[in-house]
């Protein structure tokens, strides 16, 4: 009869611990990523003078003068393009953006889905959803939506994804405040 010798039992838990992290790490990996994001950040991010919500499933990437978000918390296999919002400070007429946007559209014969005015602490931001990206794709997807918005202050919000997506945006958009610190 032959017996283990308590050292090669006690290093078989290990490895087989450290196997079935190696098996189930990718396909929790974006799930740990975004909560380890948001565990750091919270559930909001600045540019300026704005606080800039960010919804559990994705993360912000602020840069100088622009906030990138980026949903993360999902895969996106069929689309090129994961959802994401890039948010930006200019100062633009808003009537000059809103032209340009309408022009921009045209010319790369998008179709125009729906205009909506969306209020947030005080401002408001005209969107056009159109299916701008699906000119840029190589593969076009049927639910792939561009949204454009400008508001009256000069912020400049963009959205490309999925239509799924859609409520999620103009909830981001209508949560957006500015700061009460002053800074």
């Amino acid at each position: 009869m032959r017996f283990k010798s308590i050292g090669s039992r006690a290093s078989t838990i290990p490895f087989l611990i450290f196997m079935v992290v190696l098996l189930i790490y990718p396909a929790l990996q974006r799930k740990i990523q975004v909560g380890l994001w948001h565990l750091r950040n919270g559930n909001s991010t600045r540019l300026q003078e704005y606080d800039i919500p960010v919804p559990m499933s994705w993360v912000a990437r602020p840069e100088r003068e622009t906030v990138g978000l980026i949903e993360v918390g999902t895969n996106h296999t069929r689309d090129l393009v994961p959802p994401n919002i890039s948010i930006s400070k200019d100062l633009k007429d808003l009537n000059l953006a809103s032209f340009l946007n309408e022009q921009s559209l045209m010319s790369q014969d998008a179709q125009v889905y729906d205009r909506r005015t969306i209020e947030f602490d005080g401002e408001k931001a005209d969107c056009i959803v159109s299916d701008a990206l699906v000119h840029k794709l190589p593969s076009p997807g049927d639910k792939a939506i561009s949204i454009t918005c400008e508001s009256t202050a000069g912020l400049s919000i963009q959205f490309h994804g999925d239509q799924e997506n859609i409520d999620t945006f103009f909830s981001v958009v209508s949560q957006i405040r500015k700061h009460n610190d002053g800074t």
